[in-house]
């Protein structure tokens, strides 16, 4: 599963990756600035792309 991780920077994502053996899970931080979450705005306000979910922004 993929998750934007910040409130501002739009090319932040976090992986979240399960084991199908019962190892567990990990979570992968990166950036990539070819698959933004959103659109930083000219206020500082970001609008986040439809399809997207954003716990932290209420989306």
């Amino acid at each position: 599963m993929r998750n934007p991780t910040t409130e501002d920077d739009v090319t932040a994502w976090q992986d979240s990756l399960d084991c199908c053996e019962s190892c567990g899970s990990a979570f992968l931080n990166r950036l990539l600035p070819e698959q933004p979450w959103g659109t930083l705005n000219g206020d500082g306000t970001v609008t986040v792309f439809d399809g997207v979910s954003h716990y932290e922004l209420g989306v």
